[in-house]
Order: C-alpha cells, then sequence, then structure tokens
C-alpha cells in the first residue's frame, strides 16, 4: 500500500477552471490510473484559502478491498468526510 497525496495543491477554484488548465494541476493520480492500480481518495482537510486536500490510498492489482478497508477505518477515526467548506457566496 502507498499512501501519499491526492495532488500537489488544495482543489482549484471553479472560477476560470476549464478543461485546458485542468491538465496543468499537480495531481498524482495519473501513475496509478495508467498501471490499473485501485486508488482511491479520501479527505483530509482544507487548504488555508478553505479549498479541500486529499489522501491517496493505492495498492497493487485487484487489491480493492485493502484500499476500501484503509479508506474506511481513516474515516472511523476521523471526521473530514463530513466536514464541508465554506462557500463564498457571489
Amino acid at each position: 500500500v502507498i499512501i501519499g497525496l491526492t495532488a500537489g495543491a488544495g482543489a482549484p477554484p471553479v472560477e476560470g477552471l476549464d478543461f485546458a488548465s485542468a491538465l496543468t494541476l499537480p495531481v498524482f493520480t495519473a501513475v496509478w490510473n495508467g498501471l490499473g492500480f485501485p486508488t482511491m481518495s479520501v479527505p483530509i482537510g482544507f487548504t488555508d484559502a478553505g479549498l479541500p486536500v486529499g489522501m491517496q490510498v493505492s495498492a497493487g492489482p485487484w487489491d480493492e478491498a485493502r484500499v476500501l478497508a484503509i479508506g474506511d477505518a481513516y474515516q472511523q477515526l476521523t471526521d473530514w468526510h463530513r466536514a464541508v467548506p465554506t462557500m463564498a457566496v457571489q
């Protein structure tokens, strides 16, 4: 099992986000997608700007049960999956 950040930064603001700019985001999911390894992202908090941050849990081929068990265990110990970011209304 490998555990790390889902991305090198918090989620981007929605304003100004388009397909081309989304491709430049520092995400660490592509290698696991390419290898076909089961991987999930679990909420672990927010940046100083209030944007969500995720922890990525990856395991070897066909080991989905382990990935899901680790994600579930983390969520049993924390409440981040219930937290809602503060939204700015404009």
